[in-house]
């Protein structure tokens, strides 16, 4: 994701102000993670923090994914005699909707309704943080 775009993203989920909080931020990714990337970054206080910070739509995309997955398994299960999909399928969407930013996640941050898409711990309603390992 361009720095820009991470900085957009901040902006939109952590206001304007998010450079007051986060005072400091990698513009390159730190690593990847499945929907989205991570950085390194600094908080208010000075702990080192890891930013995770959603693709645009990744979560949309994922949740058709899952959909795609649960025709599939009903299509595929008579093949398998004896094995049931619905649990495995189903405990995968679960499981997604625990993941903040994702449709329908059980999972906000400060009473938000709107989804998340930069997670950071402790925090606004659109952002996780913890400490970077070795920090």
């Amino acid at each position: 994701m361009p720095t820009q775009t991470v900085r957009d993203i901040l902006a939109t989920d952590l206001g304007a102000d998010w450079k007051d909080r986060l005072t400091w931020l990698d513009g390159a990714p730190t690593a990847a993670a499945s929907i989205g990337q991570v950085h390194e970054g600094r908080w208010h206080d000075g702990r080192r923090v890891a930013v995770k910070v959603q693709y645009p739509n990744a979560g949309d995309a994922l949740m058709a994914d899952l959909r795609t997955l649960a025709r599939a398994a009903r299509a595929i299960g008579p093949l398998i005699p004896g094995v049931d999909m619905k649990p495995l399928v189903e405990e995968v969407q679960a499981r997604a909707k625990e993941e903040p930013g994702l449709p329908g996640s059980r999972r906000r941050r400060s009473g938000s309704s709107r989804r998340p898409s930069v997670t950071t711990r402790p925090s606004t309603s659109r952002t996780w943080s913890r400490s970077a390992p070795g920090c």
